[in-house]
């Protein structure tokens, strides 16, 4: 799917999950995703989503949010840690630290967190 694609996924405001692995989401197509009130489990595996892109998901109702083998770095570890029901994070893959998942605020240690 391509970023336009994405985009038209915010006229679907009933969604709760979609697996996108090996898309081209896009920013435009990331902040669509942010507009998903009831979005819950969202799979971007493989979808070259930069770190940058996921700030419209900052204090969103995702529960599950798999990124793995995305370009993301620590960086990404800021907007995630604002993802205040996050119950699993797939992050493998994706360049964050073992210092960047530290940065996790203490509310989500019970975020399950896949790593390398």
């Amino acid at each position: 799917m391509s970023e336009n694609g994405f985009s038209r996924l915010q006229d679907l405001q009933a969604l709760h999950w979609l697996r996108a692995v090996e898309n081209k989401p896009g920013a435009a197509g990331i902040a669509a995703l942010g507009r998903l009130p009831r979005l819950q489990w969202a799979d971007l595996g493989r979808c070259q989503v930069e770190a940058a892109w996921l700030r419209p998901l900052e204090g969103k109702c995702v529960k599950v949010l798999w990124l793995y083998n995305n370009p993301l770095g620590d960086s990404a570890m800021e907007s995630l840690a604002k993802l205040p029901e996050i119950q699993e994070l797939d992050v493998r893959g994706c360049g964050i630290s073992k210092e960047g998942i530290e940065r996790l605020p203490s509310k989500l240690t019970n975020t399950k967190v896949l790593v390398e």
